[in-house]
C-alpha cells in the first residue's frame, strides 16, 4: 500500500530541481514494460506532447482551472505559465485538497467531487494508486483491501463558478468526466475556452453507464467543440472523427488524453 507520506513527498517535490529526473523515470517505465508490445509505442509517447499543447493553450495572464488536481502536477503548469492567472482547481479527496490549499495560496481551491446534479456521494480512494481514485456511482462500492470509501459533497461546475470564465479547463476524474461536463454547459457556453480532458477504455466507463463514442457527441455536439489527440494538438494534425476516437480506445491503445476547442463554425 502506498504510503501517504510517500504521496506528499510526491507533492512536494512538483517544481523542483528533482523533478525532471524523477519525470523521465516514470516515463521509463512502461517503455520497458512494452518493450515486447511495440503496438503500444504511440500510447507511451503520449506524456511526450503536454508540455508543447500547454505551451500553446496557457499565456501568462490565463485563468485555468484544474478539475481532478490529485497532488498538484497540472497545477503546478498551470501556475507557473500564468503568474498573472486567477486559478482553480477541484480535488474531492480532503488530505490532497488541504496539501494544495497549504502549497498554492492564491488557488481557489475546491474540495467537493463533480457530476451533473447536485447532492451527497461515496467517493473511492485507492492507496496503492492515488490516482485512480473515483467517483462511485450508486449504492456503497464493495472495495479491495486497497481501497477506501469516504463520503463525498457533489457539485456542478455550473454552481461552482457561476460567474466566472476561464481560458484553459483541464478534466481528468476517472471515469466521471461526461456527468461533469453535462453540469458544465453554462461554463463552457461562456468561456469557450479549450479543454484537456481524459477518456479511458470503455471497460472503465461502463459503471458510469456511458461509452467512448457518448462523451465524443457530448464534446462536439453540445458543447459544439472538435477534438484532437494530445499528438494532434501539439503537432497541428487534423481531428479526430467519432470511430477514430472510439478506436483509440480500443487495443492496442493510442492515447487517452484529448484536447477539445471550438470547432470553426463555434468561433
Amino acid at each position: 500500500m502506498l504510503d501517504e507520506r510517500v504521496l506528499y513527498l510526491k507533492h512536494r517535490l512538483i517544481g523542483t530541481a528533482l523533478a525532471p529526473a524523477l519525470s523521465k523515470a516514470q516515463l521509463l517505465i512502461p517503455r520497458i514494460k512494452h518493450v515486447r508490445h511495440p503496438e503500444l509505442r504511440e500510447m507511451d509517447a503520449e506524456a511526450n506532447y503536454f508540455d508543447p499543447v500547454l505551451d500553446q493553450l496557457v499565456q501568462p495572464s490565463s485563468d485555468c482551472l484544474d478539475v481532478g488536481c490529485h497532488i498538484g502536477s497540472m497545477l503546478h503548469e498551470f501556475a507557473r505559465r500564468a503568474p498573472s492567472g486567477s486559478h482553480a482547481a477541484i480535488e474531492a479527496v480532503p488530505t490532497k485538497a488541504q496539501w494544495l490549499r497549504a502549497r498554492y495560496t492564491n488557488v481557489d481551491i475546491r474540495n467537493v467531487a463533480v457530476s451533473d446534479a447536485p447532492g451527497e456521494a461515496h467517493f473511492v480512494v485507492n492507496a496503492r494508486s492515488s490516482g485512480s481514485s473515483y467517483l462511485a456511482v450508486g449504492p456503497v462500492p464493495q472495495v479491495g483491501d486497497d481501497e477506501t470509501v469516504i463520503p463525498v459533497r457533489v457539485e456542478t461546475l455550473d454552481a461552482l463558478f457561476a460567474e466566472r470564465t476561464f481560458d484553459v479547463i483541464k478534466m481528468d476524474i476517472e471515469g466521471a468526466e461526461l456527468a461533469a461536463l453535462r453540469g458544465a454547459t453554462a461554463l463552457f457556453a461562456r468561456s469557450r475556452c479549450p479543454l484537456i480532458f481524459e477518456c479511458g477504455p470503455e471497460a472503465g466507463l461502463a459503471p458510469f453507464g456511458y461509452t467512448r463514442g457518448d462523451l465524443f457527441d457530448f464534446v462536439t455536439g453540445s458543447l459544439g467543440y472538435e477534438v484532437r489527440s494530445l499528438k494532434g494538438a501539439a503537432t497541428g494534425e487534423p481531428t479526430l472523427t467519432r470511430a477514430e476516437f472510439v478506436a483509440r480506445g480500443q487495443y492496442p491503445f493510442r492515447g487517452f488524453n484529448y484536447v477539445a476547442t471550438l470547432a470553426d463554425s463555434s468561433r
